[in-house]
């Protein structure tokens, strides 16, 4: 079955930064295309080792640019920093439908990336947001970085798990 069709598939959608204060809150790092939207979602899920644990959020709260929160049981800084750097997941059955021709970035990482004439660059491994564009991380014989753009990307098969790009393999 494939991956984004499971519905306990997680989505990374943020991380967990550092502490904020001496109360226990600490900072979110949105993923999400509104940096809100992150609040939208319940429950979270992080991954210390190979353990998944489901995040009991306390509250939440916006203070000028940042996202805090408070984590249930977590009451001062030196007990939220064990979560410094962890990521946040959601389950993809919590995420909107997107309108057709649409993906999302989680479903490109791990595509194998071939140019219109047939020639294997490697696999999307990430996106960056650079801000202009996004732009693929392709890593092969050699990575590549090609710009997320309707006239780059000509054509995504999800179920054939391939991605045919306009681009020079030298470039």
């Amino acid at each position: 079955m494939e991956k984004m069709n499971q519905p306990d598939h997680k989505v990374v959608v943020g991380r967990i930064g550092a502490a904020h204060g001496v109360r226990g809150e600490i900072k979110v790092n949105s993923f999400t295309e509104q940096k809100t939207a992150i609040l939208d979602y319940r429950p979270w899920y992080i991954r210390q080792g190979k353990e998944w644990q489901e995040v009991a959020v306390r509250s939440t709260r916006i203070a000028g640019n940042d996202i805090l929160m408070r984590i249930e049981g977590c009451n001062d800084r030196d007990v939220v920093k064990r979560y410094t750097n962890c990521d946040i997941y959601v389950t993809r059955d919590q995420l909107p439908e997107l309108d057709e021709g649409d993906v999302y970035w989680t479903d490109l990482e791990g595509l194998n990336v071939v140019t219109v004439e047939g020639q294997p660059l490697g696999t999307v491994s990430s996106m960056l947001e650079t801000g202009a564009n996004d732009v693929m991380v392709i890593n092969g014989e050699s990575e590549h970085l090609i710009p997320y753009l309707d006239h780059v990307v000509i054509k995504i098969d999800l179920k054939a798990q391939q991605m045919i790009v306009d681009w020079d393999p030298e470039y």
